[in-house]
């Protein structure tokens, strides 16, 4: 058994490793990318040798580190074990639901400091279960009957939380379905802790039969979500004076946590006690931390159509992927229609048929993104096994393979986009970079590395000076590409950004986001013009069609809306798919609308 020194000496070493696996690995992308623009065969091999001594070396911190670990969690095994023979413990489990993307782990690691600073921590276990599907709920609160049940994830605007089917789908669980299931574990719950956006319905349902609810009656970010959770695990282990209500007593230290941090999120969390719903009373949020918004942006809510109301209707719907559709694409003469999935291959269609011409094989994981040349004759595909793949369009033939073995993305990639004079592909990646390809010769021509968080999106100025990038930080970018000069950051969504388009006169930036709502922005001056919040689930999808009267939205509600170029009311409302639309390409004639969907099949649209 570690002593107390013992176990400060291995969090220390712990700690100062973590430091230098991050130096290593920052060296060892820089020798990946010196490989890949090197010349000279004697230099290449020189790096190639370095690269396999410095992955060695990383396995080697990794391993350490995970002996550590190992030590560490062992012993509190066996302390959780003896101390539990004669200390009543409460039990806390934390569910951790649509775990990729969120800062969840940063919100675990929050919570357990904690408990570990508390004055009772002796008297708190703490349990984390992933649970993304409906049944790893259920298993989990069965198996481990807690005392407190801490859900970490999202909720959605009707009030059900965000799961994952067993096709990993995404899958809405209901207000009344969660309140039916903490009603089988009364005998044991008294807490329930809904750290997720718009889960005030849920949390009052499941007041019917828990003591005590937590939930929230809005969007919260990250940051405050995390003050929230920190300042109510801190108040939990707090000792408490006479007869105080030891969760109310945890609420009331979260929300003096958001607080203190000058958050503007205080009036989000609500208590109910079985039933009784309790709000923060009256604390005065500071709102330094934030931009003031710009008074001359409009924000439209519940807006209807009416103006230029086009029939369109769904003339094919495409069935031959056996998973989820993430990308599609419209060749330049109208012709063809380019779709990539989740089942790792890229399809080839006729547009106006809708009959199925090539299969493309040979990605190892997800198609994320497919993009064709302005010429028509070249098909580009990126793939979370972090290479780029070209392909001759007409005969279904892979050209050049981007990545491999010494790719220079090292996660991920996840967007593509060529320049419209068609020599110059620029990919982005969960790296959290963009890289810069000759289109013509595969060779790497530059790296942009403005974002902090991955790039989940590329948008190409007409003119081909520069390019925006958004990301999981809530920014967007708009930099020259050849030189990396940042031209403008764009900020006010409230959660990730998904997509983003430039409107064809190069005047109007639009995003869609987790937030729910599309925002279109002034390109030049990032004056934020406009928020369409018609959507009620995040948006995944944003286009404008190529005249520009036209910007379609593809959201998780299921639905595509269509918006007027001229005044950005909406004109339209597509449904029919039965799951979330992840991406949309229009036409050049932009009669013809194709939407792709985590349902598994692609749409054919026409007016």
């Amino acid at each position: 058994m570690l002593s107390k020194e013992q176990r400060l000496r291995l969090e220390r070493e712990k700690n100062s490793l973590e430091q230098v696996y991050e130096l290593q690995r920052d060296k060892l992308i820089k020798i990946r990318q010196a490989l890949v623009i090197e010349t000279d065969p004697s230099r290449k091999f020189q790096y190639e040798q370095q690269i396999i001594q410095e992955e060695n070396e990383l396995q080697k911190l990794s391993d350490r580190l995970d002996e550590i670990e190992n030590k560490i969690q062992s012993v509190e095994s066996i302390n959780i074990q003896d101390e539990s023979k004669t200390i009543q413990q409460t039990k806390i489990l934390i569910l951790t639901a649509i775990p990729h993307g969120l800062r969840l782990d940063k919100e675990i690691r929050e919570i357990e400091e904690a408990i570990r600073r508390a004055s009772n921590r002796d008297l708190f276990e703490i349990r984390v279960r992933t649970a993304v599907r409906p049944q790893d709920i259920r298993r989990a609160i069965a198996e481990e009957q807690p005392e407190i049940v801490h859900f970490c994830g999202h909720g959605l605007k009707d009030g059900s939380l965000l799961l994952e089917d067993e096709g990993g789908n995404h899958k809405p669980v209901s207000a009344e379905a969660l309140a039916s299931l903490f009603k089988l574990h009364v005998n044991y719950v008294k807490c329930v802790l809904l750290n997720a956006w718009y889960s005030e319905k849920p949390a009052g349902a499941i007041s019917q039969y828990i003591d005590y609810t937590i939930g929230m009656n809005k969007p919260i970010k990250d940051r405050a979500a995390i003050e929230f959770a920190k300042g109510f695990y801190d108040g939990l282990g707090y000792k408490l004076l006479g007869n105080q209500d030891v969760f109310q007593r945890a609420f009331d230290e979260a929300m003096v946590a958001i607080q203190m941090e000058n958050l503007l999120e205080g009036s989000i969390p609500i208590l109910w006690k079985r039933g009784i719903t309790q709000k923060n009373p009256d604390i005065q949020i500071f709102q330094e931390d934030y931009p003031i918004p710009n008074t001359k942006s409009q924000t439209r809510v519940d807006t209807v159509t009416t103006i230029k109301a086009d029939n369109w209707i769904c003339i094919h719907t495409l069935t031959a992927h056996s998973n989820t559709v993430n990308s599609v694409a419209i060749s330049p003469n109208g012709q063809t229609l380019v779709s990539g999935s989740a089942d790792k291959t890229i399809k080839i269609w006729n547009l106006i048929t809708g009959r199925q011409i090539h299969t493309l094989e040979g990605h190892s994981d997800t198609v994320n993104s497919v993009a064709i040349s302005p010429n028509g004759q070249t098909l580009v595909s990126a793939s979370a096994d972090k290479t780029i793949k070209i392909w001759n369009l007409h005969t279904g033939k892979q050209v050049r393979n981007l990545g491999g073995w010494f790719s220079v993305h090292l996660d991920s990639i996840c967007s593509l986009a060529i320049t419209p004079d068609g020599q110059t592909l620029i990919s982005g990646s969960r790296d959290h970079t963009i890289k810069l390809w000759n289109l013509a010769t595969g060779k790497q021509t530059g790296t942009l590395s403005q974002h902090s968080w991955g790039v989940y999106s590329l948008a190409i100025t007409p003119d081909s000076q520069a390019i925006a990038s958004d990301s999981l930080d809530h920014t967007i970018k708009l930099c020259l590409w050849d030189t990396e000069e940042l031209l403008q950051s764009f900020l006010g969504h409230a959660d990730w950004i998904w997509a983003i388009a430039i409107s064809p006169n190069g005047k109007i930036l639009a995003s869609g986001s987790q937030d729910c709502t599309v925002k279109l922005w002034n390109l030049k001056t990032g004056e934020l013009l406009h928020t369409l919040t018609d959507h009620h689930s995040p948006v995944h999808s944003v286009i404008f069609s190529w005249d520009g009267q036209i910007l379609a939205s593809g959201s998780y509600d299921n639905t595509i809306k269509l918006w007027s170029g001229e005044n950005w009311q909406q004109i339209h409302t597509l449904t029919g798919h039965t799951n979330g639309v992840n991406a949309i390409a229009f036409s050049p004639n932009s009669r013809i609308i194709a939407s792709a969907s985590d349902d598994k099949t692609i749409k054919i649209w026409q007016r």
